[in-house]
């Protein structure tokens, strides 16, 4: 830890601004469904908003840390690129209104009138991941990897957290989907 003197000044600076956010409190706004990301607040740091019951399916590639980008790139990529790209791709064919990638993780979120979709995209992307992912990284590679699917359905809190602009960059903000349904299907069981 460093002492509160030998931060610099404009870094204190920062913390401070975040800290009067926090302390001016947050105004939260219903929604009964998922808003396209452009509808997700960013201007206002106190604007939330809030949707009930909304259905998070995640998948996330197990044993990954094994394959290598240093000695075994082309394989690699390979690997993440069947698996994250056929979860975008099968969540976007199940009409899942939101979809983001994390690391080798997708979460597809679904609104509460949709669950035989999530469903069915969960066990979609499971029956791939058995019959098609993992036994053709074990052939190619040699490499045991496994599938994580979870999913779970709650309230939901949703803003955009970040920087609207820096410089001449747009790319230093995102969603931040707070509530359980996202951490809940996140978890190995």
């Amino acid at each position: 830890m460093i002492s509160d003197d030998q931060m610099p000044k404009r870094f204190r600076d920062v913390i401070n601004d975040q800290i009067a956010i926090y302390d001016d409190g947050r105004s939260i706004t219903h929604r009964n469904s998922i808003p396209d990301t452009s509808q997700i607040p960013i201007e206002n740091p106190r604007y939330w908003l809030k949707i009930p019951d909304v259905i998070c399916v995640f998948v996330d590639m197990l044993g990954s840390t094994r394959l290598s980008a240093e000695s075994h790139d082309n394989s690699t990529a390979g690997a993440y690129q069947l698996y994250t790209g056929t979860a975008v791709r099968l969540f976007h064919a199940f009409e899942a209104p939101y979809i983001d990638v994390r690391g080798d993780g997708v979460f597809a979120l679904f609104n509460s009138d949709q669950p035989y979709r999530a469903i069915a995209a969960a066990v979609t992307f499971k029956t791939f991941a058995k019959e098609v992912f993992v036994p053709r990284i074990k052939e190619k590679t040699e490499i045991e990897v496994g599938s994580h699917i979870g999913i779970d359905q709650k309230t939901v809190l949703v803003k955009k957290l970040g920087l609207k602009h820096a410089g001449d960059r747009t790319d230093r903000q995102n969603e931040v989907w707070a509530g359980t349904p996202i951490n809940m299907a996140y978890k190995p069981v």
